[in-house]
């Protein structure tokens, strides 16, 4: 037994009415408490360190050894898997507090 029309059309628009509903209140949710912003204070450091090291494994490569450049060149991942780290952790506890204010 094939559906009408008209309730297919009913259950589409009550679909779509729950979908601009739970995104209404999400972006609300969002406009109140934004959770993740692109770049924090925190983040500029470690960008800077991670650049640093990489302008000077590049000089030391050219200039002075490869050995050392290479050396400082390994740097640069331990840097930013430092600063994922560091993220992480604060994302975590922003999350939770927010968690913890919803249930009080």
């Amino acid at each position: 037994m094939r559906p009408d029309s008209k309730s297919i059309s009913e259950n589409i628009n009550k679909s779509l009415t729950t979908v601009q509903r739970d995104y209404t209140n999400v972006r609300q949710i969002n406009q109140e408490k934004p959770i993740i912003i692109m770049f924090n204070k925190v983040d500029h450091p470690f960008l800077l360190a991670s650049c640093a090291s990489l302008a000077a494994s590049v000089a030391l490569w050219f200039l002075v050894n490869k050995d050392y450049g290479v050396f400082v060149g390994l740097w640069v991942p331990s840097i930013l898997a430092l600063w994922v780290g560091v993220r992480v952790a604060l994302l975590t506890r922003v999350i939770s507090a927010s968690r913890r204010d919803e249930n009080v």
